[in-house]
């Protein structure tokens, strides 16, 4: 089932390493903050080669939202996702709040019968019972109009946490009207080391389902893990050495961001080389068929097709519906081999 994430970045060069890690098990991510000019969108071809973007950025001369829609088409029923970054909560800031509401009421109002309404993003105001400043209120009373809830498994958790470790609260959402049953669950990610942004990724499955045609083939790759105590460190360190040699670090402190990224590649590349990995799990089935269990897996389908297409006879035909049933039993007497990752 596709999965939708939204996420506070917080600057997306910055915090590359995490997108990446985020991108890979998302089908549509939603991201505020970005911090990007209109003619660096192309790091997102870069970043996530497998999915489509679309991307407002500060300096456009027309943000506005009327201009900048994307239709996807489904099979069976539209979907209309509205990705949002709310005004902070500041002295002065609730007519910008309120305006801000009245803009995605407008919409929903518009597609409302025709569309199912996901609302996404930094809504800056929270849903949980305990918080009512006036954009609490707000975003609360916007969500009785529409009928938005969300599907938190973990309803209390936080989503941001200041930078200065003193607070915290929960004001990144994912919602849906009652009446549209899209969202299965969502939950909150936890804080995570790779992760510069002080918001956490909110993540949510979705009963919608995307014909195998509209979807780009990724090769899957087995979740591994470090092997540390079995790692030459000696030779490891020598490889980070060898890579700096190689590398350009910019000494600037304008470049500091630069060199972050620089330092993440060559631990990196050092890691793949020298430190031994061990394969915890496995994408797809705990047992790989041997080459005679797939021949006997084809001849079986080869045997049910010709079944079918003589009019799915009752009596068991002893050429085509007896023999479906030998290379089923053929199949059994070969027992699956377990990988042993």
């Amino acid at each position: 089932m596709p999965k939708i994430v939204s996420f506070n970045i917080e600057g997306i060069k910055g915090n590359t390493p995490y997108l990446k890690e985020l991108q890979s098990d998302s089908n549509i991510i939603c991201l505020q903050e970005h911090w990007l000019h209109g003619y660096e969108t192309n790091i997102l071809q870069k970043i996530a080669p497998d999915h489509d973007y679309h991307i407002p950025c500060f300096d456009d001369n027309n943000i506005d939202i009327e201009n900048h829609n994307r239709r996807g088409n489904g099979e069976t029923h539209q979907v209309l996702l509205i990705n949002n970054h709310m005004p902070t909560m500041m002295t002065g800031s609730e007519p910008q709040y309120r305006e801000h509401l009245d803009k995605i009421s407008s919409i929903i109002d518009k597609y409302d019968n025709t569309h199912s309404i996901i609302v996404t993003g930094d809504l800056n105001g929270s849903l949980i019972s305990i918080r009512n400043n006036n954009h609490d209120k707000l975003l609360k009373e916007f969500c009785r109009k529409h009928h938005l809830n969300h599907t938190f498994e973990n309803t209390q958790d936080s989503t941001f946490y200041h930078h200065n470790g003193k607070s915290c609260s929960q004001i990144d959402y994912i919602l849906e009207n009652k009446d549209t049953d899209i969202l299965r669950s969502t939950t909150i990610e936890d804080q995570y080391h790779t992760n510069g942004s002080a918001h956490v990724p909110i993540r949510a499955k979705t009963n919608m389902s995307i014909a195998s045609d509209k979807i780009k083939g990724k090769k899957s790759k087995p979740k591994t893990i470090l092997k540390w105590e079995e790692t030459n460190i000696g030779s490891y360190q020598e490889a980070i050495e060898t890579l700096q040699e190689q590398s350009n670090i910019p000494d600037s402190i304008a470049d500091i961001e630069e060199q972050y990224l620089t330092i993440i590649d060559i631990l990196s590349k050092a890691s793949n080389t020298n430190v031994k990995k061990k394969i915890v799990s496995l994408k797809g089935p705990n047992w790989k068929a041997s080459e005679k269990v797939k021949e006997l897996i084809s001849k079986s389908k080869n045997a049910f097709y010709s079944w079918k297409q003589n009019g799915r006879p009752k009596e068991q035909d002893k050429s085509i519906h007896g023999n479906e049933k030998l290379q089923k039993r053929s199949k059994k007497t070969s027992p699956p081999r377990r990988s042993s990752g």
